[in-house]
């Protein structure tokens, strides 16, 4: 698998940014500012600062995915290509959303085939492209078996938008709010935040981490209610003093299997409130000078 990126930068390069996703070992998905040498012929995407365990692998492997779609004549035309970044050592930790070893970066590419700008619905695809690549990056991970360029053909995909009622925890207080939220026959939602959060003119990316409120019954028999938070990080957000750490958080009702959002009942506001109280010191630490990554919460509640 040749290396597709094009020429190093060197001392005269003139560099910008362009978006990538990158599918971590924590189980999440961030966009991610990628600095590309925009010099020469092929732009160069500088992806290795956004992996970790750099010491355990420096190399790193890419491979093209194009998403395809077959005319009533058959033909097949393609309708968006990615450029897929990726490693292969046994010692990278076990990435438990892809169940990969190690992380994955997928970038858009232009039409000339070199990396180019992110648009809102490349989210969707490049999902789509991780999805189906997974199982060669398996097996190129367990015995070295090449990874070939990828074609995926697209079934028409329904969307529609509608909003769902979500609890902010802004600078001053709490309330409900509308998240106006894509939902597409996948199935998956695609809630749109960015309007939400006062201080999107500082720091764009929103930040997302899973909570699970489990009710167990005298029965022994286990229920539970599922939320996602979101929330920024960056040095130049407001302090919310009622939280103690910056920007505001925003929770989102999920549904069990918690791959879909939902709304949440007014009634569940005190559930909301306990996931706040375990969350809020693990997102101040998170936007501290170390950053340590937010995990998943559980609470667990015993039902009299």
């Amino acid at each position: 698998m040749p290396d597709n990126r094009g020429s190093p930068p060197s001392a005269n390069s003139l560099f910008h940014y362009y978006s990538g996703r990158l599918y971590r070992t924590d189980g999440q998905c961030d966009s991610v500012h990628v600095l590309v040498n925009a010099c020469g012929r092929t732009p160069y995407p500088y992806v290795e600062k956004h992996f970790s365990f750099t010491k355990t692998q420096r190399c790193l492997h890419d491979i093209d995915a194009s998403l395809v779609r077959r005319l009533p004549s058959g033909d097949f035309v393609t309708v968006k290509k990615f450029r897929c970044f990726f490693r292969r050592h046994k010692k990278l930790p076990l990435n438990p959303g892809l169940k990969i070893r190690g992380e994955l970066m997928i970038m858009s590419l232009k039409d000339n085939g070199s990396v180019g700008p992110w648009s809102s619905s490349d989210v969707e695809l490049a999902d789509r492209v991780a999805q189906e690549l997974t199982p060669a990056l398996r097996r190129f991970q367990r015995s070295g078996t090449p990874v070939s360029p990828l074609n995926i053909e697209l079934t028409e995909i329904q969307t529609q938008l509608r909003s769902l009622e979500g609890l902010y925890y802004g600078i001053d207080n709490a309330s409900w709010v509308s998240v106006p939220t894509v939902f597409t026959a996948a199935p998956s939602t695609f809630p749109c935040l960015e309007h939400l959060f006062v201080s999107s003119n500082k720091q764009k990316w929103i930040h997302a981490t899973s909570a699970s409120i489990e009710h167990r019954l005298p029965s022994g028999e286990v229920s539970t209610t599922k939320f996602m938070c979101f929330y920024q990080r960056h040095a130049g957000l407001p302090l919310n003093k009622t939280l103690d750490v910056k920007g505001e958080i925003l929770v989102v009702r999920a549904e069990s299997d918690g791959a879909l959002l939902t709304d949440m009942d007014r009634s569940e506001a005190h559930l909301a409130d306990q996931v706040i109280a375990r969350l809020a010191p693990a997102v101040k630490l998170f936007q501290g000078p170390r950053r340590v990554l937010v995990k998943p919460v559980v609470i667990t509640l015993t039902k009299c």
